[in-house]
């Protein structure tokens, strides 16, 4: 979030079942625009991190 808020093109991966998915949603995370599936978003990024919550 920090590096969106400061203007960076951040999407993110994430598996659609995950407990998180509506966090994301309330987060402003746009499907098919800024949160893809983790094999999309991987091959749409530049820098990767994988990041577990």
């Amino acid at each position: 979030m920090n590096l969106k808020d400061n203007g960076f093109n951040v999407i993110i991966g994430q598996r659609q079942d995950s407990p998180t998915w509506q966090k994301a949603v309330n987060d402003g995370w746009i499907p098919g625009e800024t949160r893809f599936s983790i094999e999309e978003a991987a091959e749409k990024g530049t820098i990767i991190q994988h990041l577990i919550v």
